[in-house]
C-alpha cells in the first residue's frame, strides 16, 4: 500500500542520504518522532484513532506480506468506537491453521476464514466481520458499542447471527451473541451504548431510544425517552459541543442553544435528566441520576 505522504520508512530516509545517527539525532530533536521501530513521522497533533491508523501503515509496510488488518486495528479504520487503551498494538491477520502471536507491536493472527475488502487503499476484514472480531475480544459494554456501531452503519442482526452460529468455536462467541441481541443501531455514540448496558444490569426501565419531539415546527430529537414518566435522557460526552460547533458559532453559543432547547421540552412537559461519561462509569450514579428523575419530578 501506498505510504502517507507524512509517513517515512528508515529505508526511505537512508535512500535520501541520512544516517542512522541523524535519524536518532532527528528524532531525539523533535524534528521526527517514531511511529514504530524502522518508522517514523514529524510530530503532528494526532487522535489516538489518527495515531493508530499511521501504526497500522507502518505496519503493513514493514511486513511485505498477506497481511489483513482485523479486530480493533479494522474497527478503527472503519470508524468504529473502540476502548483508545486498546491502540498501542496493531492487529493483522492472514488465512491459516487458527493462532496468535504477539511480537513487537503487532498481534499477528491465522484463519481459515479469512475475508478482506479494502477501506482507503487498506486491506481490511468486511464491516461484518469486524464487528464480530471485536465483540469476541472485549468486555460487554464495549462489545455492545461496536455492535450497535455496526448495526447502524447497515451491518444486518441476522448476519451477525448466523455468523456466530457458524462459528460455534470462536473463544468469546457468548458475549459476541448476548451484544449482538442486546444491540441497537438507534444508539448514536459509544457513551450512549455504555448507558443502555448499565440501565440493564442496574434493572431500570428500558427507555426507546432517538425519539424525535416538535415545538412550534421544530424538530428536536431526544436520546432516551421513558414516556409512562415523561422523562427524557441525554448522554453530554466531552466532545458533544464541539462536535455541534457550525461555522463562526462558540461553545457558549452552542451551551446556550442546548438550554433554549432543554426549556422547549419542558414546555412540552417532559423533564430532561443529563448525565456524563463519570456517571456511567461510576454506575451507582447513573442508577441514582434516572431513578430520581423516573421518581419524584413535578
Amino acid at each position: 500500500m501506498e505510504l502517507p505522504g507524512h509517513i517515512r520508512l528508515r529505508r526511505q530516509l537512508v535512500a535520501e542520504g541520512f544516517s542512522d545517527a541523524e535519524v536518532a539525532g532527528l528524532t531525539t530533536g523533535g524534528a521526527l518522532e517514531r511511529v514504530r521501530r524502522g518508522a517514523y513521522a514529524p510530530p503532528l497533533q494526532r487522535t489516538p484513532e489518527e495515531a493508530h491508523l499511521d501504526l497500522i501503515t507502518a505496519s503493513l509496510a514493514l511486513q511485505e506480506t498477506d497481511a489483513v488488518v482485523s479486530h480493533v486495528s479494522a474497527a478503527v479504520v472503519h470508524g468504529l468506537p473502540v476502548d483508545r487503551r486498546l491502540l498501542g498494538v496493531v492487529h493483522l491477520s492472514r488465512p491459516g491453521v487458527p493462532r496468535s502471536d504477539h511480537r513487537g507491536p503487532v498481534w499477528r493472527h491465522w484463519t481459515p476464514d479469512l475475508r478482506r475488502t479494502e477501506v482507503a487503499g487498506t486491506p481490511v476484514t468486511p464491516l461484518a466481520d469486524t464487528v464480530l472480531a471485536v465483540a469476541r475480544t472485549v468486555p460487554f459494554a464495549d462489545a455492545v458499542a461496536v455492535v450497535d456501531a455496526g448495526l447502524r452503519r447497515g451491518v444486518a442482526r441476522e448476519e451477525l447471527m448466523g455468523a456466530l452460529a457458524d462459528g460455534v468455536r470462536h473463544r468469546g462467541n457468548a458475549t459476541a451473541r448476548r451484544a449482538v441481541r442486546f444491540g441497537d443501531g438507534r444508539s448514536e455514540s459509544a457513551g450512549e451504548s455504555h448507558s443502555r448496558v448499565v440501565m440493564s444490569e442496574l434493572l431500570l426501565p428500558a427507555p426507546d431510544l432517538q425519539r424525535t419531539f416538535h415545538y412550534r415546527g421544530e424538530a428536536i430529537r431526544a436520546d432516551f425517552v421513558w414516556d409512562e414518566a415523561r422523562v427524557i435522557g441525554e448522554f453530554d460526552g466531552h466532545v458533544k459541543y464541539g462536535r455541534l460547533l457550525r461555522p463562526g458559532q462558540s461553545v457558549a453559543d452552542v451551551i446556550a442553544d442546548e438550554r433554549a432547547r432543554e426549556e422547549k421540552l419542558r414546555r412540552l412537559k417532559w423533564w430532561l435528566v443529563r448525565w456524563t461519561w463519570r456517571d456511567v462509569m461510576e454506575r451507582d450514579s447513573l442508577g441514582w441520576l434516572i431513578r430520581q428523575a423516573l421518581t419524584y419530578h413535578d
